[in-house]
């Protein structure tokens, strides 16, 4: 069972100016400090609960207390406008703002505030008016000369960790939702859970773009959630595995129901090990030598803390054997590398080519000279021995082009030469050659394209041609040949099950 704990602190604080408006000059300004009532905790778990959108004013005395159901004496209500003062990974701040006109409340004397839905009896928050000391003062009586502009700024904190993303790539983030002044809280009465394949780590830039869940969802399952009570809430736990799904599970996400939004994503390889303890292979058979052969096929990709055996003794890595990342005709994506990036020459759509999207559009145009350079950021041993190119149109194609690999970017040793590709979907292409040594960086060049704009495609993939175990030397006839190894996912056959629950705490 692996449940997410997500620590959140709210907190609110208050401004009022008050402003002659016949003299446009300020005469006071005092602040104003929240307690934050169970009704706000307890109203994520009640659907039927409005949104902030209103201001409440009033003349009660007392010391607010968090089990208050409103304010000790309303005087009027005012709608609020709302504005997003910030909206980082862990921060997000709104601004909620009213206007006291200057003829309204005339020789009322205003003591107290608070935040409340359009419905004015579902109140969350509640203060009274203070000085910089923290003391309880009065704003009045007014007079018909004075406007008083509220302004309530509140503040929604998430705690960070490794293996957590928020998506802000929409108003249905966990930081709105729980807000719930920016986005429709009646998306959260169907919420889900989803595993998926993506291995992408996705830039800054993209958070505040993307309103997706897993990048590439394999299964998303309906799920409860329990009753809120004193800020927890909790998605209740749902399986998944080779059940479930038809791909390796890299990631989880929990989602908005209706919308299917996500709230927040868990990297299950960056899940410590008192949450995920992977899947750990002891001893595994891998096959036999016979004094000739030098490479074996291990059943799994990204294999973590491997150790290699022959005839029971154990090798040592680099000197004995090197491991490639991948097995024999894995397809190698974009969901494989965390922070790969392009970059080169080629003006159009580069950023589509390796985004782990492979539709039709949008797509990327290559000119004649132009090339893509891709770093996989990782300098390990790869055996690609293919380009995968997602083609839109047969007008629009190369008819030569060349692949080149480097370890650093500089030296280069070229892979395969006048290469074409015309498809209409994807199409494969063999390299002359599969490199031995280690790469760190993929750079197509296009020689002769056909199409006016260049050739069209909307993403790269590759082939792995290479066995993951490659031997200095080859092990002796008949010697068994065994791996341990653990791995950071659940790979597709696998029979494991993984639980998921995720609980949101809050704190005032």
């Amino acid at each position: 069972m692996i449940n997410i704990p997500i620590q959140t602190r709210i907190h609110n604080e208050w401004t009022f100016v008050v402003k002659n408006v016949k003299t446009d000059e300020i005469t006071g300004v005092y602040k104003g400090f929240n307690v934050v009532l169970d009704r706000f905790l307890i109203r994520f778990g009640v659907p039927d609960d409005k949104n902030v959108a209103k201001i409440l004013v009033g003349d009660g005395a007392g010391t607010p207390s968090t089990e208050d159901t409103g304010l000790f004496s309303v005087l009027e209500d005012y709608s609020a406008s709302v504005s997003i003062l910030e909206n980082t990974k862990n921060t997000l701040k709104v601004l909620y703002t009213a206007v006291v006109p200057s003829n309204e409340l005339v020789g009322e004397t205003l003591t107290e505030v608070g935040l409340s839905g359009a419905v004015t009896s579902y109140v969350y928050t509640h203060a009274m008016i203070e000085d910089s000391e923290g003391n309880a003062i009065t704003i009045g009586p007014k007079s018909d000369d004075e406007e008083i502009t509220i302004y309530s700024t509140f503040i929604f904190e998430i705690d960070t960790k490794e293996y957590l993303e928020y998506p802000r790539g929409n108003t249905r983030t966990l930081q709105t939702e729980m807000l719930f002044g920016l986005g429709n809280i009646d998306e959260m009465n169907n919420p889900k859970i989803e595993a998926g394949v993506s291995k992408r780590k996705r830039s800054e830039a993209e958070l505040n773009t993307s309103n997706s869940g897993c990048d590439k969802y394999i299964t998303r399952l309906s799920t409860t959630r329990s009753s809120a009570s004193d800020g927890l809430y909790t998605l209740d736990a749902k399986r998944f595995g080779s059940s479930d799904a038809n791909g390796e599970i890299r990631e989880m996400a929990a989602v908005c129901g209706i919308a299917s939004k996500a709230m927040c994503r868990i990297i299950i390889e960056k899940l410590p090990t008192d949450l995920f303890d992977g899947i750990q292979k002891t001893d595994e058979a891998v096959g036999s030598g016979n004094g000739s052969l030098t490479g074996f096929n291990l059943p799994w990709s990204n294999p973590q803390n491997a150790v290699i055996k022959v005839d029971g003794v154990t090798k040592t890595e680099v000197t004995d054997y090197t491991l490639t990342e991948f097995p024999k005709n894995r397809i190698v994506t974009a969901h494989d590398f965390f922070e790969a990036e392009v970059t080169g020459t080629m003006v159009t759509g580069k950023e589509y080519i390796f985004d782990g999207t492979d539709g039709t559009s949008p797509y990327a145009q290559m000119l004649a000279g132009e090339n893509w350079v891709l770093d996989l950021k990782e300098s390990k041993k790869y055996g690609f021995g293919s380009i995968g190119l997602r083609m839109t149109s047969t007008s629009y194609r190369w008819t030569s082009f060349d692949v080149d690999v480097s370890a650093d970017g500089s030296s280069w040793t070229k892979v395969a030469t006048a290469k074409a590709a015309s498809a209409t979907t994807w199409i494969d292409v063999a390299f002359d050659t599969v490199p031995k040594t280690a790469y760190r960086y993929i750079k197509m060049t296009a020689n002769t394209v056909v199409g006016t704009g260049g050739a069209r495609f909307t993403e790269v993939r590759f082939t792995a041609t290479q066995d993951q175990i490659q031997f200095t030397s080859a092990p002796g006839n008949a010697l068994p040949i065994t791996a341990s190894y653990k791995l950071g996912y659940i790979p597709k056959d696998s029979t494991k099950l993984l639980d998921l629950g995720l609980t949101l705490a809050l704190t005032r």
